[in-house]
């Protein structure tokens, strides 16, 4: 089986546009990714309540993707392939969007 990598992709909505930026993202955006062969789920999240005294976040929205490739390197290529032909919208804040894979170092640890 090949390695269950991470794709974190933190975004924020344009200034007024944080209805259309959800419903692309949720509805077509996911779905779109999701269609690469490496990937084999997407989930986003919108972030919660802070710790006590932590850092203020750049961003208010994650999207994880799970990527199964025994090459990191090959999942890069594979987004950058898909890019172009996916509907990307104008309510996505591209400006202030940041994406980085983890790869991963232990075994998955359950209660």
């Amino acid at each position: 089986m090949a390695a269950t990598h991470k794709l974190l992709v933190f975004t924020n909505p344009r200034d007024g546009m944080e209805d259309e930026y959800n419903d692309w993202y949720n509805n077509v955006h996911l779905n779109e990714v999701c269609q690469l062969p490496s990937v084999t789920s997407a989930q986003r999240f919108e972030l919660n309540a802070s710790l006590p005294n932590a850092p203020e976040l750049t961003w208010r929205y994650l999207a994880i993707y799970e990527l199964e490739n025994d090459d990191a390197s090959a999942i890069l290529d594979e987004l950058a392939k898909g890019a172009p032909t996916m509907q990307m919208s104008a309510a996505i804040n591209r400006k202030t969007a940041a994406g980085w894979v983890f790869s991963p170092i232990s075994d998955v640890v359950t209660g």
